[in-house]
């Protein structure tokens, strides 16, 4: 990964192989960017993606071993357990431009991917457990 910071605004290129997830929340912990947006195109292979199941709020996952294009990726940044927390969703394309949503779980970059961060200064939001979901919910600490 490289990238490089524009005003409140970073830029940045991952590289073939790196991780998504893992290598994003690396970033915004070097940078400590605790709220924020994150949006990106490019591609991806070896995708897992979820869906909630409202039936018992457990998450259906689903695997593409191809490459995908990445047709949608946005996400969230906040801050849990005093570490940035990203949510991020993505549509992704196969070959047949087939496309396939839902909550990453986990993605390699093929071939690259472009990435912008925009930092939100002078605020906090966290994560609070929502006991009628099980999920991780934003909390404004009110």
């Amino acid at each position: 990964m490289e990238y490089t910071k524009v005003g409140s605004r970073y830029v940045l290129r991952l590289d073939k192989g790196e991780e998504v997830i893992t290598t994003l929340l690396d970033f915004l912990k070097k940078e400590d960017i605790r709220l924020g947006r994150v949006w990106a195109l490019g591609g991806m292979e070896n995708v897992t993606l979820g869906l909630l199941r409202k039936s018992d709020m457990q998450f259906a996952r689903r695997s593409f071993n191809q490459g995908m294009e990445i047709a949608s990726f946005f996400g969230t940044i906040t801050e849990k357990d005093n570490q940035p927390y990203l949510h991020a969703h993505t549509v992704v394309t196969d070959e047949n431009m087939q496309a396939y949503g839902g909550h990453l779980f986990e993605g390699y970059v093929f071939p690259t991917m472009e990435v912008m961060v925009d930092v939100i200064e002078g605020g906090h939001v966290g994560r609070a457990l929502d006991s009628d979901t099980g999920i991780f919910i934003m909390d404004f600490g009110r």
